[in-house]
């Protein structure tokens, strides 16, 4: 009888050992759903909750204040994000806002060119030449007049 008490405590305590072993293996995301520890800290909402819960416990990770969620770029958070008026005003892929009607206007406002991203006109004043916004103040002479470099911070 002693050996039957003892095999049924070493399967308890194995069953218990596979149970810990098997929870660790798992996170449990405040909306109930049940994902591979292996999903946490990557940078994804795995859990696809609002909160991306599975990213909050992150060593790198931030807490933004008005939405809750996590993130670990800080600019993602709706309270370090600018506020554009979209009936007058245009946001570059950067997060700044600006006139729209210095959208497609030839100079580059937004750091990031998405001002002029989609915009299909002739840069080149002298000869016609249409040219890629990426040639547009780049350093580089593309028009044989200079007018991609003219109207650039710095000349």
């Amino acid at each position: 009888m002693t050996s039957s008490i003892r095999e049924t405590s070493q399967a308890v305590n194995a069953i218990k050992t596979m149970t810990s072993q098997k929870m660790r293996s798992f996170y449990k995301c405040k909306n109930n759903k049940t994902i591979s520890s292996d999903l946490l800290c990557n940078g994804n909402d795995d859990c696809g909750d609002v909160s991306a819960s599975d990213e909050c416990e992150c060593t790198d990770t931030i807490y933004c204040l008005t939405s809750g969620k996590c993130t670990i770029n800080a600019s993602t958070c709706e309270e370090n994000t600018k506020k554009c008026d979209l009936d007058s005003e245009f946001r570059c892929s950067n997060g700044d806002c600006l006139p729209k009607n210095v959208l497609c206007d030839k100079v580059v406002n937004c750091s990031d060119k998405s001002d002029e991203t989609g915009c299909s006109y002739t840069y080149c004043s002298s000869n016609g030449i249409e040219i890629s916004v990426d040639q547009i103040c780049n350093g580089v002479m593309d028009c044989p007049d200079n007018s991609d470099e003219c109207e650039c911070d710095g000349n």
